[in-house]
């Protein structure tokens, strides 16, 4: 695997090394940041890029920040042509030059050594607010329809030179973000973490040499680019259609969908995704960017493919995604408003992405994960502890993960956006910093997907706000069209959430999931997340995981009965099976599915 031009030993050590650098500014952000979003849940992501613009390394972070730093990048490059120096930094959340979508903002600085543009070190963190004209950094409606409503737009523009902060650009943000303070304290965080990267880098080239570490650099790419390609080959040649729906949406009576083709060729080790025939853009926040387009066709291939591949150019090189400027799931054309690009119309291409490779290869896909919105709204108000406001985004309940085979869903997956890079929220700590008491916090019995292998859970909270009204932004999607399973597993649930009454819970009205709603006194937020889909025919499913399931409350007993075929001897406590009449029921509802089978 490794050529004999390059020591295969100081090969490995050096791939770990930069990944251990995008690592330490991973690292250094949690520490240092303000924001809940980024110190508790980390929606941000950390990683290095080539001085040419080729992604290198990677930290532990959500993919949709990660597989396109490099177009951020690119975008710099060709914005200031012989204008990058050492002590620049940038910021980038434009969606029209390489940005994910408004609410992320990307801070990177140019790494030099020689006087060469060796690097690039970049952290892309999803900000608690970026001056839109509501309080919320997403906006799925109408009210998102175009960028003059999505608040401050930072096109790759200069914030640092020679090391020392331009303050005119700084003073622009902090007159139109709501919490400035917050907004700066976690600015800080980024470019310290960023310059922690760029000492490593620069250490990097002092003790190998800028000719070694090039030359690692072009060896690296190589490596992963030839165990990409052996990978390839050993999947099937063919192209698969798939495609995915959204919830209908009074603003798109036509229906939203996205539309894919996988064409794999493994004699060229390539495979291409389509996403061209995806329906038009729409007059609202859901359309997403160039960026998050590319990671929607990227993204399901990481987990499809050798997990031991290095995530970089190497890696990159074999796929391409087609896109078409004007779609849904494609190239927008400005100025649509793209605010919500990295949650719905996001997520569920890459749903349809998965279908059409499990059609290639089932060993290797997952189940339709469950899209969020729906239980991490954004939430904004003023706290009647210090008469101040507040805007955050709740990572207090997350969706389930999708099963696969072999491996049951994750608890706390989130989303397919972040595919367990989120982190969720403690309830102590969320009412210690915000004024809301969370009355109620579970994992909802029979809210998994069944399969041979089952879903993730789907979670449930009610949130009351203290004395002082809340504002709620939501972006979900779930309440009608669902996570699909695989392989004869069972759908995810619906999500929904509703207003209540504080004391005694009752319902007052359904809250619409894409929308700004206010709670007033007395009333209290309700919902459960949507779930995502369950791998294999649930009659599969070893009788010892049901039981524990049983036994912890995730599962019934009445489903453990009709969907997994299990019988429990409901005494003593801990249940135990009943092997003989396990097996006699489920040789039972095998033969019922059939003739359901038949009849269809």
């Amino acid at each position: 695997m490794i050529t004999e031009s390059f020591d295969p030993v100081l090969l490995t050590i050096l791939g770990q090394r930069v990944e251990t650098i995008a690592r330490e500014v991973m690292t250094v952000m949690i520490r240092s940041a303000r924001s809940v979003m980024i110190n508790t849940a980390r929606d941000f992501s950390t990683g290095i890029v080539t001085g040419d613009g080729r992604l290198l390394a990677v930290a532990e972070g959500l993919p949709i920040h990660a597989v396109n730093m490099q177009m951020t990048v690119k975008n710099i490059l060709e914005l200031f042509k012989g204008d990058i120096q050492a002590g620049d930094m940038f910021f980038n959340n434009c969606p029209y030059t390489g940005g994910t979508h408004t609410g992320d903002l990307a801070i990177t600085c140019p790494v030099f050594y020689d006087d060469e543009l060796l690097f690039w070190v970049m952290n892309r963190a999803h900000q608690a607010d970026m001056g839109f004209h509501l309080p919320t950094t997403y906006l799925s409606g109408p009210e998102g329809a175009d960028i003059y409503q999505e608040g401050i737009q930072l096109p790759c523009v200069r914030v640092q030179q020679n090391y020392k902060e331009i303050k005119d650009v700084i003073r622009i943000c902090t007159m139109k973000i709501r919490s400035p303070d917050v907004w700066y304290g976690d600015y800080l965080a980024q470019v310290g973490s960023v310059r922690i990267g760029e000492t490593r880098l620069i250490e990097l080239c002092q003790k190998y040499g800028k000719d070694v570490v090039k030359q690692f650099i072009a060896e690296w790419f190589d490596y992963s680019s030839r165990k990409t390609a052996e990978d390839i080959r050993r999947l099937p040649a063919g192209t698969w259609e798939a495609d995915c729906n959204m919830d209908p949406k009074d603003f798109a009576p036509q229906g939203l969908f996205v539309k894919v083709k996988v064409t794999i060729n493994p004699d060229e080790a390539m495979i291409v995704v389509d996403l061209t025939e995806s329906c038009d853009q729409v007059p609202a926040g859901l359309n997403m960017t160039e960026a998050c387009s590319y990671a929607a066709g990227v993204v399901p291939l990481l987990i499809f493919l050798d997990p031991t591949i290095p995530h970089n150019d190497g890696l990159l090189r074999h796929i391409k995604v087609k896109l078409r400027e004007g779609s849904l799931a494609g190239i927008p054309k400005y100025p649509v408003g793209t605010s919500v690009a990295t949650a719905s119309a996001f997520q569920t291409a890459v749903n349809a992405v998965m279908s059409a490779l499990a059609k290639a290869d089932i060993t290797r896909a997952t189940a339709h994960g469950g899209r969020p919105g729906i239980g991490n709204p954004v939430m904004s108000g003023i706290d009647h502890r210090n008469n101040k406001p507040y805007q955050n985004q709740m990572y207090l309940c997350l969706s389930g993960g999708p099963a696969s085979m072999g491996h049951d869903g994750w608890g706390v997956h989130c989303s397919l956006t972040g595919l367990g890079a989120t982190y969720k929220e403690s309830v102590e700590m969320h009412e210690l910093r915000f004024p809301h008491l969370v009355k109620k916090h579970e994992v909802i019995t029979d809210f998994f997907a069944p399969g041979k292998w089952r879903s993730g859970a789907s979670l449930g909270a009610v949130l009351i706000p203290q004395l002082k009204p809340l504002t709620l932004a939501t972006f979900g999607e779930g309440k009608v069209v669902g996570a699909k399973g695989i392989a004869g597993g069972r759908d995810g649930v619906l999500a929904h959430q509703y207003a209540v009454d504080a004391v005694t819970g009752q319902r007052l009205r359904e809250l619409d999931f894409c929308g700004i709603h206010r709670l007033g006194p007395g009333e209290g937020y309700e919902y459960n997340t949507l779930g995502a889909g369950g791998y294999g025919n649930p009659l599969e499913r070893d009788p010892e995981k049901v039981r524990w399931d049983v036994r912890e409350g995730l599962v019934s007993v009445r489903s453990a009965n009709e969907d997994y075929g299990v019988v429990l001897n409901t005494e003593p406590e801990l249940y135990e099976v009943d092997y003989a009449a396990t097996k006699k029921l489920r040789e039972e509802l095998k033969r019922k599915t059939r003739r359901t089978w038949h009849i269809e």
